[in-house]
């Protein structure tokens, strides 16, 4: 899948569709991009039909000032991505936050006092009315994932979590592929809109090892490393080469020893956990 965190190159976009094979766009409502994408989508499933629509897998998220009104928020979606349903729709963090003003013009945020129980039936509510296909969580741990499954009729499909080398997440992917639950990787090859937050994984010398050994990049190895897990992978990148080098990550693979080696440099180091929203709270914090 592609990663549509502020991408703005649209025809590198369409392009990794198109000359790529991708067939995930993973977008959200905080990504402030759904116009541009949906645009794209319009294109290549209504103008060009360069793709059918069912053969496109389109994502998005609700962000946390909105699950007071999932539907609202799901109906706003839909129009800017110019589709009449989404194949899956994820609440994006476990939280629900309205956003105010200090007095001194600062951005303030307060907790809303609502339950996820109560976002999830809005979620299932979705599926049942048909504007979206599956729903599923992000940024859930294990102890969220377990209390949902208690609760949920219709149990989530996915949750997409920052996942790589340096955050192996062992035990909460172990759980969730019993549950049935897809994990998706965000930030798979540890890089984010601020690399100063986590070292390079590609410098590891294993990585640079393994580089040689299969002719591939740092970046690639990481990857494979996600996919051979059963994770599904959704690097993102206006560079139209990375897109083509990163889809071309399965076409290799890895041995059981150099998975091991991969994951055993987990460090438990999240590159997202903490921001004013959350109080300046790890979000993830024991």
């Amino acid at each position: 899948g592609l990663g549509l965190y502020h991408m703005d190159n649209t025809e590198a976009i369409k392009k990794a569709v198109t000359e790529c094979g991708y067939r995930l766009y993973d977008c959200a409502s905080f990504y402030k991009n759904e116009e541009v994408i949906g645009k794209i989508i319009h294109d290549l499933t209504m103008e060009s039909k360069a793709i059918a629509r069912e053969d496109l897998y389109v994502v998005s998220k609700c962000w946390w000032d909105e699950l007071t009104d999932v539907e609202a928020a799901c109906r706003c979606q839909l129009e800017k991505l110019q589709v009449e349903y989404l194949d899956l729709y994820l609440v994006h963090w476990p939280v629900a936050l309205k956003q105010t003003t200090a007095e001194d013009g600062t951005p303030k945020f307060e907790k809303v006092p609502l339950p996820m129980h109560k976002v999830w039936a809005q979620f299932e509510a979705l599926v049942d009315k048909g504007l979206v296909k599956s729903i599923g969580v992000s940024n859930f741990n294990l102890q969220l994932l377990w209390d949902m499954l208690n609760y949920a009729r219709i149990k989530p499909a996915v949750n997409e979590i920052e996942l790589h080398p340096y955050n192996a997440w062992m035990t909460s992917v172990q759980f969730m592929k019993e549950q049935d639950i897809v994990p998706i990787a965000y930030c798979p090859i540890a890089r984010g809109s601020d690399n100063s937050r986590c070292p390079d994984v590609t410098d590891e010398p294993i990585v640079k090892e393994m580089s040689v050994k299969h002719g591939k990049t740092g970046a690639q190895i990481l990857l494979r490393w996600g996919s051979q897990r059963g994770c599904v992978m959704i690097p993102k990148s206006n560079n139209m080469g990375r897109i083509k080098e990163n889809i071309e990550s399965l076409d290799f693979d890895l041995s059981e020893e150099e998975m091991a080696a991969l994951t055993a440099l987990d460090r438990k180091h999240r590159i997202c956990k903490k921001y004013p929203w959350t109080m300046n709270c790890d979000i993830f914090a024991w």
